[in-house]
């Protein structure tokens, strides 16, 4: 979206609008809904050259006003769709269920482990290609240095639901970032969302995990990780003082968002189809309406009505994937 805009700009456009929306097919239609006659309007137009208001009168059915304040606005403010998809999902368990510890001791001097230390892997599989941004989860208190959040691929040489740990890098990860200070929401049940510093890439219908684990520099302090019951076929699951790795029965609570890359989302505004929101879609919107075009029934119950217009300017300010 643009950070600023000034009329001045489209000073053209916007007196050919105004001027020319009483003659348009979409007033006489709102005469005929509402039995009522041409209402008189004033409005101000800001000339260009000499900044000069002009007080204009003119007669104009009701929606003479969509065509001067609302298009105005639809030019000056171009809809981006900045929201991010909800690529994947397993939500937590009411009252949070079993959290199982999932931390790691940081000793100052980098040299010391300790039997608590901890990890646990969840499992996903996604039905489409797609580029994480964001990952969220939910657990325990926030620890004090934060965490650190990676992702593995499955284990070629089994069929368990198991990471392959002995990957490519000294830690088996094929992406891994620490995040000291994550947003954090909630209290008992604590929800933590971070951005990626870089978008990882993941394939459809391959499986994959994503490792939490809280940091703290109290020796034997831990952070939980809050189950799920997405019946996803559990977690993998290590602590070093057992010396073996482990499956656990539940799975963990987590989020990952970001964008499709080969889903067709539909963008509902865009009437004409040319990919690009603009005023040509607003013509084309109100010309279809006005010839009861079903394309134009924006919610859908038959009718074409103010809802319908209000719908459509919804689904216009949302802007396209």
């Amino acid at each position: 979206m643009r950070d600023s805009c000034s009329l001045n700009n489209y000073w053209p456009v916007l007196i050919a609008v105004c001027l020319s929306w009483p003659f348009h097919p979409f007033c006489s239609l709102w005469r005929k809904i509402v039995h009522s006659d041409r209402i008189l309007v004033y409005f101000v137009l800001y000339t260009h050259h000499w900044r000069m208001p002009v007080k204009t009168r003119i007669t104009a059915c009701p929606l003479f006003m969509l065509g001067c304040v609302v298009i105005p606005s639809l030019l000056c403010f171009t809809p981006i769709a900045d929201a991010q998809d909800l690529l994947y999902n397993q939500p937590p368990t009411a009252g949070a269920g079993v959290t199982w510890a999932s931390s790691f001791w940081v000793d100052i001097g980098g040299e010391n482990d300790l039997d608590s230390d901890s990890m646990a892997w969840a499992n996903f599989t996604l039905d489409n290609s797609a580029s994480v941004t964001r990952v969220r989860w939910w657990g325990q208190a926030m620890p004090p240095l934060g965490f650190t959040v990676s992702f593995y691929v499955q284990d070629p040489n089994t069929v368990a639901i198991q990471p392959d740990i002995f990957g490519v890098n000294p830690t088996g990860a094929i992406y891994e970032e620490t995040f000291p200070f994550p947003i954090v929401q909630g209290g008992g049940v604590t929800m933590f969302t971070v951005d990626l510093s870089t978008p990882v890439v993941f394939d459809p219908n391959i499986r994959y995990f994503v490792s939490v684990v809280g940091l703290t520099p109290v020796p034997f302090a831990t952070w939980g990780w809050t189950a799920s019951d997405t019946n996803n076929g559990g977690t993998f699951y290590w602590v070093r003082g057992q010396h073996t790795y482990s499956h656990l029965p539940d799975d963990r609570a987590f989020e990952l968002l970001g964008d499709c890359l080969d889903c067709v989302v539909p963008c509902p505004a865009d009437l004409n189809s040319d990919g690009v929101l603009n005023f040509f879609d607003v013509s084309a919107f109100l010309s279809a309406f006005s010839a009861g075009d079903p394309a134009t029934d924006f919610t859908g119950d038959g009718s074409f009505n103010f809802f319908d217009v209000s719908e459509f300017l919804g689904a216009f300010a949302g802007g396209c994937p």
